[in-house]
Parts: C-alpha cells; sequence; structure tokens
C-alpha cells in the first residue's frame, strides 16, 4: 500500500542522515550523520537548526536522550560520547 502526504518541512544537511529521533518532549529532533556531527532541530520555530555537536571522528549511528537530560551518542569508530545539556550540549 502507497501513503501519500503533505511533506511539511525539507530539512537540508550536505551529508547522509543515518538516525532521526525525537529530543526533549516534542520541543526537537535529532538527527545523526556520515558527516561526524549530531545536529538538533527546533519544531517549535520551523524546524530551525538550533545546535550543531561536534567531536565524533567516524560516522554518528546512534543518539539517546538520558533521564538527567543529556544526549548520549555513538559513532562508527565505537566511541560514546554524553553531551552536557547544562552547558549548550558540550562533550563531557
Amino acid at each position: 500500500m502507497l501513503c501519500k502526504g503533505v511533506i511539511h518541512k525539507n530539512l537540508k544537511n550536505d551529508y547522509f542522515f543515518r538516525k532521526l529521533q525525537k529530543f526533549c518532549s516534542n520541543e526537537n529532533i535529532v538527527s545523526c550523520s556520515n558527516d561526524k556531527t549530531l545536529k538538533i532541530w527546533d519544531t517549535n520555530d520551523n524546524y530551525k537548526l538550533t545546535c550543531t555537536l561536534e567531536g565524533h571522528e567516524e560516522s554518528v549511528t546512534c543518539s539517546i536522550r538520558l533521564m538527567s537530560g543529556n544526549l548520549a551518542s555513538i559513532s562508527s569508530d565505537d566511541v560514546i560520547r554524553i553531551w552536557d545539556a547544562r552547558y549548550n550540549f558540550k562533550c563531557s
């Protein structure tokens, strides 16, 4: 069965998105990308890119929001990074 819908917004990234998930209730979404970054998009502000997290040395394959509000991510080089929400997601 083919479902058709109306495109609400296209999010642009110069590299292949690997994963997309909801973050912080319904206010933001996080994308994991081959360009070694995570990007946080604000769904309440026309999906504006609000933050780019850099620090991985390989493609970011997955992220998850922790109970503390921080963000954990893993890359292809098997490094897990914990991003501290209190400091605009600086890596801790």
